[in-house]
C-alpha cells in the first residue's frame, strides 16, 4: 500500500508536467490575490484569506479559474496570461531531473550551485545565452507517507490468536524487499520565459533548451556524481 502510494506520486501526482502546471496555477492565484474583484470594498478578503470563514471558503471553487480567465481587468492581465498558457499548453520546457544523493542540499544551495554552473558554462552555440532566472530549480519530495521514517513501524495488526490485541509486525515477518530508505528528493529544472523576455521563435527556444540540457548534465556530474 505504501509502495503504491509512492509510485502514484512518482508517476502521476508529482509528474514533471503536473508539477509545473501546479506551480503556474499557484503563481496566477498569488498575483490575483487582492485583485480578483474590481472595485472591491476594502474589507473584502483576499483569495488567500478565504479560509478564515466557512462562508467565504465555501464560495472559493474551481470557478475562480474561469473568473480570472474571462476577466478583462488590467490588474489581472498577468494572472490571465499564465492561465491562458496552461489552457493552450504553452508550458515551460522540461530540461532535466536528477535524484539527490544522501548528502542532499537545500533548495537555496541547489539554486546557487546551478546559477554558478550556468555562469561557468560555455554554450556550444555562441548565439545562445542562459540565465538562472529563466531556468528555475524545483525540488520534489517523495516518500512512503512519513518522510524518511518507515511507516510499517506505526501500523498495528490483529491476529486470529489474539483478536482483541493489536501489535506491531515483527522483523522476521517483513518482506526482504522492504527498502532501506523511505524517501527521496528529485531536483528538476525547467526553461521558462520571464515577464520581460520577448516572444521567442521555436528554433531559438529549442536551442536554449538543448544548451540547458548539456549544462544540466555537467552540473549533475559535478554535484551528484551522475553522468
Amino acid at each position: 500500500m505504501f509502495r503504491t502510494r509512492y509510485t502514484l506520486h512518482r508517476q502521476a501526482y508529482q509528474h514533471k508536467i503536473c508539477n509545473i502546471i501546479e506551480d503556474m496555477l499557484a503563481e496566477a492565484l498569488v498575483r490575483a490575490d487582492r485583485d480578483l474583484h474590481e472595485g472591491k470594498p476594502e474589507d473584502m478578503l483576499k483569495i488567500s484569506e478565504a479560509i478564515k470563514t466557512a462562508e467565504d471558503y465555501s464560495e472559493l471553487t474551481d470557478e475562480i479559474f474561469e473568473q480570472i480567465l474571462s476577466s478583462t481587468a488590467d490588474n489581472l492581465k498577468k494572472s490571465r496570461d499564465i492561465l491562458n498558457k496552461i489552457v493552450r499548453r504553452k508550458l515551460p520546457k522540461f530540461v532535466g531531473e536528477a535524484r539527490l544523493t544522501e548528502n542532499s542540499m537545500s533548495k537555496e544551495e541547489l539554486t546557487e550551485t546551478w546559477k554558478a554552473a550556468l555562469e561557468k558554462y560555455k554554450p556550444t552555440d555562441p548565439t545562445v545565452s542562459l540565465n538562472a532566472e529563466g531556468l528555475p530549480v524545483y525540488v520534489v519530495d517523495l516518500d512512503h507517507g512519513m518522510k524518511d521514517k518507515n511507516p510499517i513501524e506505526k501500523v498495528f495488526f490483529y491476529s486470529k490468536r489474539k483478536p482483541n490485541e493489536a501489535s506491531p509486525i515483527k522483523d522476521y515477518q517483513l518482506s526482504s524487499f522492504l527498502p532501506n530508505r523511505f524517501n527521496e528528493e528529485l531536483v528538476r529544472v525547467y526553461y521558462k520565459q520571464t515577464d520581460d523576455q520577448a516572444a521567442e521563435d521555436k528554433e531559438e527556444e529549442k536551442k536554449k533548451v538543448e544548451e540547458a540540457e548539456k549544462c544540466f548534465q555537467i552540473w549533475c556530474a559535478d554535484n551528484f556524481g551522475l553522468k
